[in-house]
């Protein structure tokens, strides 16, 4: 056996390091692919010591005879993780098999209809037009910032088709452009509001404009405290049921019931709003605040505990019984005055991929509201969610079902 030089002896220790340093940088930056590279991390130090062992010392057979146990090492136990997970999927997906055939059954009969596949198809271009005006990915709890006084002339700068609608001297908002408008703008001077304070008619709405918030989004302060965004969400919880009723009346939305005739509904009973507005307190199954031990498990599982990217701990669903009325319902809530969409998943779309959600499809829509109410208790920069939901969908969600959905989650762990 040829003894390696000093300078090969460096090199080798140089490139074993690497994976170890490589791993406590996965660690740090991408924890939930630390498995694969794990597995990743092992092969390389076996093909190190074989490169090594061929190239420089040439004695293959020393190898054989004492294989590179750092590598092996970390080769079968990412090996035998990767296994275990890819079981763990299995029994996921056996879990909610019947569930998603169901589901796979609505949506099939939902396409074969020409006119629900037509309405369908509009409303996926619907969506798309929005998300394209919205832009992607900054569904976020920001922080709250003191108005700054912006004059209109630097407004002009940006658009001038804009400033040319202001007759006041100074506002105190900065309209919701584009996002990449806004975001341009941070990079230049000032920090613009993100939240849409009027809509598409905020033109003709400008001189007027008693509803001015005082406050708007910081983009560049998350919210990092788990107890101070429950406290929006407990706040916030009150405007949206507010707000998803007012929704509902225009839209013909519709609500699962607790009770009906005095009685619990032993199966998934909706009535619609405008016939249950006249009643004193309605037996309505409001969506519920999330729980803090699943707002724990999915900073830990999935958002690597940035506390700023639980976007649905305040949510409220409605419900239709058409796509035309859920169509409407979605044009209802994106053109409300009060309303700033964030972001639209469209699980009604032919391109979406049903397994990642057990075969269940509704529209989620992550919004911030600041209406007058919500501006007063500072929770204008919180996001919540609302599920559009169809209702051949609907029926088919029971307690029974649910308890597998998580099961399916927990296994699949997200």
């Amino acid at each position: 056996r040829r003894c390696a030089t000093r300078r090969e002896e460096g090199a080798y220790w140089l490139l074993f390091a690497l994976a170890p340093l490589a791993m406590a940088l996965m660690i740090a930056v991408d924890e939930k692919h630390i498995i694969a590279r794990m597995t990743a991390a092992g092969a390389y130090l076996c093909l190190l010591e074989l490169v090594f062992a061929a190239a420089v010392w040439q004695e293959l057979s020393e190898l054989t005879m004492s294989p590179p146990l750092t590598g092996l090492l970390f080769f079968l136990a990412g090996g035998s993780l990767l296994g275990a997970h890819a079981m763990a999927l299995w029994r996921a997906k056996r879990l909610i098999q019947e569930d998603k055939a169901k589901y796979d059954k609505v949506w099939e009969r939902e396409l074969a209809d020409p006119q629900t596949k037509q309405e369908i198809d509009k409303f996926a271009e619907s969506v798309k037009q929005v998300t394209k005006r919205i832009g992607k990915g900054w569904a976020r709890q920001m922080g709250l910032k003191e108005a700054e006084f912006l004059s209109v002339s630097l407004l002009s700068r940006y658009d001038k088709a804009y400033a040319q609608n202001a007759d006041t001297k100074y506002i105190g908002w900065t309209p919701h452009l584009s996002r990449q408008k806004a975001y341009k703008s941070l990079r230049i001077k000032k920090r613009f509001l993100l939240m849409r304070a009027l809509t598409s008619n905020w033109k003709t709405s400008l001189p007027n404009m008693p509803d001015c918030p005082s406050v708007y989004v910081d983009v560049q302060t998350k919210i990092v405290s788990l107890d101070q965004l429950y406290m929006q969400a407990h706040c916030m919880d009150v405007v949206l049921k507010a707000k998803v009723q007012e929704w509902a009346l225009k839209a013909d939305g519709w609500f699962p019931l607790t009770r009906q005739n005095g009685k619990p509904c032993a199966v998934p009973t909706f009535a619609k709003w405008s016939d249950l507005k006249q009643q004193h307190n309605p037996a309505v199954k409001w969506g519920k605040v999330k729980s803090v031990s699943r707002s724990i498990e999915k900073l830990l599982r999935v958002y690597q505990a940035d506390v700023s990217k639980l976007v649905d701990v305040c949510r409220q669903s409605i419900v239709f019984n058409s796509m035309t009325d859920l169509a409407r319902g979605f044009d209802v809530v994106v053109g409300d005055p009060h309303v700033d969409v964030l972001r639209v998943v469209n699980r009604l779309d032919v391109e979406y991929d049903a397994r990642e959600s057990a075969g269940y499809r509704d529209v989620k829509l992550n919004i911030r509201i600041n209406t007058k109410e919500a501006v007063e208790l500072y929770i204008n920069s919180h996001v919540c969610e609302l599920q559009l939901i169809h209702m051949d969908f609907a029926t088919l969600k029971h307690d029974a079902g649910h308890q597998r959905y998580k099961l399916f989650r927990d296994e699949r762990c997200e």
